[in-house]
């Protein structure tokens, strides 16, 4: 039996990446198609990932795989999670916790008119001007936008006690698939803004545990059950006290862990097992299509 699983796919979601360089770290070849090959190129320099190029004979391994963003899920045959991260990228951000810590409150990602509007109300809420948020209409914003959308992001500016980075860095190639200069803003940072994403839970919350921030989140969600969290409306408190505790960074970082890796073990053992069967539907389909005698 050959070890090898093709991932035969258009990987637009972070999910979906994260997924493949899980399975690399198995015993097991993963080979995807030629024409996706340079999205996975910095994490080849970040990590040594190298992927294998698809090819004919190669059992399909995606008619065993579910991929869910609004639950989240992330399974792999009988192997299933919130989602599925490489160790690799959990050990490297584990390793690249700052002490101290330099920014208490950050936020880096795409800042949409939903989300500018939560985090002005949070920075109204706490006393601090959030007329900065966001340029005022003319030609500074039109510019700031273009910017965006050439260079994918805005230097990080400081609004009060957060740091707030407008990117798009997280929805482009190369940095969708690791971008080192935002895990290390997560690594320096005590708190992490984390506004609901389109299905109410945000994958910025899973990051920002793996790198010691606690999230700060906008709503609850089933995927947050057992951490140890904060949230908009009671860090925006007056008078709230809000101290970062290595306690609860670890408590999250090690049931994140938990949560978003597979032992090496596991994975082989299921990889094998889901070899198997695509084995019999293969002879299965082989055996349909030969001539009667």
């Amino acid at each position: 039996m050959q070890r090898r699983w093709r991932l035969d796919l258009s990987f637009t979601l972070i999910q979906q990446i994260r997924l493949a360089h899980a399975l690399a770290e198995s015993s097991w070849t993963v080979a995807v198609r030629a024409d996706e090959l340079a999205k996975f190129a910095a994490l080849g320099d970040a990590f040594g990932l190298r992927l294998d190029t698809a090819r004919p004979g190669d059992a399909d391994l995606v008619p065993f795989i579910n991929v869910s963003h609004p639950a989240p899920t992330t399974a792999v045959g009988a192997l299933e999670r919130a989602l599925i991260f490489p160790s690799a990228i959990v050990d490297r951000c584990r390793a690249g916790w700052q002490d101290p810590r330099p920014f208490r409150f950050s936020f880096a990602g795409l800042v949409t008119e939903a989300r500018a509007s939560v985090i002005e109300g949070w920075l109204a809420a706490r006393g601090l001007d959030a007329a900065g948020l966001r340029q005022a209409p003319g030609l500074g914003a039109i510019m700031q936008r273009q910017i965006v959308r050439w260079r994918g992001h805005v230097r990080p500016r400081q609004v009060g006690d957060l740091v707030l980075w407008s990117s798009e860095r997280g929805r482009r190639f190369p940095t969708k698939a690791w971008d080192e200069a935002y895990y290390r803003l997560l690594t320096s940072s005590s708190f992490v803004l984390c506004p609901s994403g389109d299905y109410g839970w945000s994958y910025r919350f899973f990051e920002a545990c793996l790198c010691g921030a606690i999230p700060v989140v906008e709503v609850e969600a089933e995927a947050y059950a057992g951490f140890r969290y904060r949230t908009l409306g009671e860090t925006a408190r007056p008078g709230a006290v809000i101290a970062w505790s290595r306690a609860d960074a670890e408590h999250n970082q090690q049931l994140c862990r938990e949560r978003v890796t597979v032992p090496r073990t596991e994975l082989d053992r299921e990889l094998a097992r889901l070899a198997s069967l695509a084995a019999g539907v293969n002879e299965a389909r082989a055996s349909s299509a030969r001539p009667r005698s």
